[in-house]
């Protein structure tokens, strides 16, 4: 298991980024500000470094030139809401890639996976849903503005966690058309939402019934929860 530095002042951030990053199968030690980051650099060894940039005491950009200077050469990946401009500024202290704020599970994922030995790479899962994402599709397409989708996005959760429940129920009864009905209705309301993996997921259980085909639709069905599980969790991170 590989060892993650995650330097983070804000104890909220800290909890979300570190729960991220140990999802993927890490350890996480988190320091509060710069100078506790180069502190522990010098204790212990990390594969990884996720450094904020703006803390108190020492900043991240400063903690990192401080890393290079003692001669550690891990991967130091920047936190940062303003990484578009600041990208010379971070090159030049040391770090080697950053990752926007708020910060996506799929970036980190990657980064991690790079840091990994041959032994440890775990295999690459496509990429959740977001509620970002989802709230700059529906902008686009529709115009709505952002408190309006979060508002549709309560209700689409609340609906279709129901008709998860139905399609379960189907399922286990092997009841093909209500299979085929209950997916088609998730999949139709996850599309105007611009969900791709959900609607993807419940197509693809959809096209099956229809064909009655046989296939493994409870395994089917645990891939469409895992996408939808994985939404609402993001959506919860709103409230």
């Amino acid at each position: 298991m590989i060892r993650i530095l995650l330097a983070e002042d804000n104890p909220v951030n800290q909890m979300i980024t570190r729960k991220i990053v140990e999802k993927l199968g890490t350890q996480v030690d988190v320091a509060s500000n710069g100078r506790e980051a180069v502190e522990m650099v010098q204790k212990s060894e990390y594969a990884v470094v996720l450094m904020d940039v703006n803390m108190p005491v020492m900043n991240g950009i400063d903690a990192t030139a401080e890393i290079r200077r003692l001669g550690f050469n891990m991967p130091v990946v920047a936190l940062t809401a303003d990484s578009e401009t600041m990208t010379a500024e971070l090159e030049t202290c040391g770090m080697t890639d950053f990752i926007s704020k708020p910060v996506n599970i799929s970036k980190i994922e990657a980064i991690i996976n790079r840091c990994r030995k041959p032994e440890e790479k775990v295999q690459d899962t496509p990429e959740s849903d977001t509620v970002e994402a989802c709230i700059n599709y529906v902008f686009t397409q529709l115009g709505l503005e952002e408190e309006i989708v979060t508002e549709l996005l309560g209700e689409f959760i609340e609906d279709s966690g129901k008709h998860l429940n139905y399609l379960l129920d189907s399922v286990k009864e092997k009841d093909m058309l209500k299979i085929a009905s209950e997916a088609h209705y998730i999949k139709g309301a996850a599309k105007n939402m611009g969900l791709k993996n959900i609607a993807a997921a419940a197509e693809k259980i959809e096209k099956n019934a229809r064909a009655t085909l046989t296939a493994d639709y409870e395994n089917l069905f645990s891939v469409l929860k895992i996408y939808f599980d994985a939404f609402s969790e993001d959506f919860g991170r709103l409230s």
